[in-house]
């Protein structure tokens, strides 16, 4: 059960940024994520391998094209509902330019800290969690 809510609250959280973003601008929803993180009640922890498989489904099975930008948003959104460290990074590259959206946490199969190198962060949004 546990599997299949997390499924659609993934689902949920794609559709949201994905609308918000283009309703309102990346600027507006970085205001709102980082209230958000503030003010959410954090629930019970979650088995990480559970919130992977239901989170990869969610993306693979979304009828939006999600792209790195909000998949990251609502990952952001999902680790830091449900207690785990994270961060929000968005980094860009000059040659040739390119810019990237990810997330470091501790779960290891869902952080991407090595894109660093390659990209210069240019907005970090930290929420150091306790589990």
């Amino acid at each position: 059960m546990t599997k299949i809510f997390i499924f659609f609250q993934s689902y949920w959280y794609l559709f949201s940024y994905y609308r918000k973003l283009r309703k309102k601008g990346f600027p507006m929803v970085l205001k709102q994520i980082k209230i958000d993180s503030i003010l959410k009640n954090k629930r019970k922890y979650i088995y990480e391998k559970k919130l992977i498989r239901s989170f990869t489904l969610a993306c693979k099975y979304h009828f939006y094209n999600i792209e790195c930008l909000e998949r990251s948003l609502a990952l952001y959104s999902l680790l830091n509902q449900y207690g785990y460290r994270v961060q929000f990074q968005v980094g860009v590259k000059q040659k040739p330019f390119l810019s990237h959206a990810w997330i470091e946490t501790e779960i290891k199969e869902l952080d991407e800290s090595e894109l660093r190198n390659r990209f210069k962060v240019f907005i970090q949004i930290n929420k150091e969690n306790s589990k």
